[in-house]
């Protein structure tokens, strides 16, 4: 795969210099830059549309950051493209929709219901959308590490649980929109019937994608906006969390690399 720019991948413009066995996804571009404080050895490689990268090293584990813009067909270009230059492990570090999981919550995510178009072009509906055994074992290590006295995040609250992932944000996402009788399948009602963490565009993707490619995946998001009532945390505690998000990302990676004691 070459544009004319020798062995540079098509739209993150990485070559297999650039890469790391560690990737991180983030949505927001703005969210790259939350790494470069946590890291060693930083260098920006490339930047085009909404893919912005850098590389660095986090206590010895070497570390690249994507972004990738809202949703998951551009989600998956990223993952094609760095699993093509020998990505093992993918993280998304992103936020979400809460449906039973309060404002400020990080949720990592068992799984993922596959309201999304894209992954049906790597898999039938049939096949779950989960996420890499040790790598959520890993993920799950380092958030229980964060656990005060009181059983909860010195911080910030976390748990697991599934979520949904759906492409329409307007159609699906947001309650006040008239529901649209579209063929997905989607059941409003169910949501809180299955008990679902919450809402994001890209998880069941980024499970089903990797899988397919055989690198190993997890999802850990925060939950920034409420479904219902559209309550949004203000920008400041917003930033808090996640820079906090960052952080055990970061220790979720790093785990995977250490042996369990």
């Amino acid at each position: 795969m070459n544009r004319g720019e020798g062995r540079k991948s098509w739209y993150l413009h990485l070559g297999p210099a650039d890469a790391t066995p560690n990737a991180v996804l983030v949505g927001d571009p703005a969210r790259v830059a939350l790494f470069e404080s946590r890291l060693e050895n930083v260098r920006y490689v490339a930047s085009d549309r909404e893919f912005h990268t850098l590389v660095g090293v986090y206590h010895g584990v070497p570390v690249s950051v994507t972004s990738t813009g809202m949703g998951a067909p551009a989600a998956a270009v990223a993952i094609e493209e760095l699993a093509r230059l020998g990505v093992r492990r993918i993280v998304r570090v992103g936020t979400l929709m809460g449906i039973n999981a309060p404002l400020s919550t990080l949720v990592l995510a068992q799984a993922a219901v596959r309201y999304d178009g894209l992954s049906r072009s790597y898999a039938s509906l049939h096949f779950p959308a989960v996420p890499d055994a040790s790598l959520y074992s890993a993920f799950r290590r380092a958030l229980s590490a964060q656990m005060g006295d009181g059983g909860q995040s010195a911080r910030y609250p976390w748990t697991e649980g599934i979520v949904v992932s759906t492409d329409a944000f307007y159609a699906r996402m947001i309650p006040s929109t008239p529901a649209l009788r579209g063929d997905d399948g989607f059941d409003e009602t169910a949501l809180a019937r299955w008990g679902v963490a919450g809402m994001d565009m890209e998880t069941s993707a980024l499970y089903v994608v990797a899988r397919s490619l055989g690198v190993a995946a997890v999802s850990l998001c925060a939950v920034t906006v409420a479904r219902e009532g559209a309550q949004l945390i203000p920008p400041g505690p917003r930033g808090d969390v996640e820079r906090y998000l960052v952080g055990v990302a970061l220790e979720g990676l790093r785990a995977a690399e250490s042996p369990i004691e």
